[in-house]
């Protein structure tokens, strides 16, 4: 995936109006991929865990 650059500013065709709503829109789809990747991983490392506790308690039962 390339990241494109912007076109640098030319004021006097008023780039300072210029919308900045898709890079915006990217960031905030980054930051929803970065948040998603955080949370599967946080509900895959307490499901192991619980996993690993059970299987002990199990062994010790027997």
């Amino acid at each position: 995936m390339e990241i494109q650059k912007p076109d640098p500013w030319d004021i006097k065709n008023g780039d300072y109006k210029r919308d900045y709503s898709e890079t915006n829109r990217f960031l905030r789809q980054q930051e929803r991929n970065r948040k998603m990747r955080q949370t599967i991983l946080l509900v895959g490392s307490v499901a192991l865990l619980f996993g690993i506790l059970y299987g002990i308690f199990y062994i010790m039962t027997e």
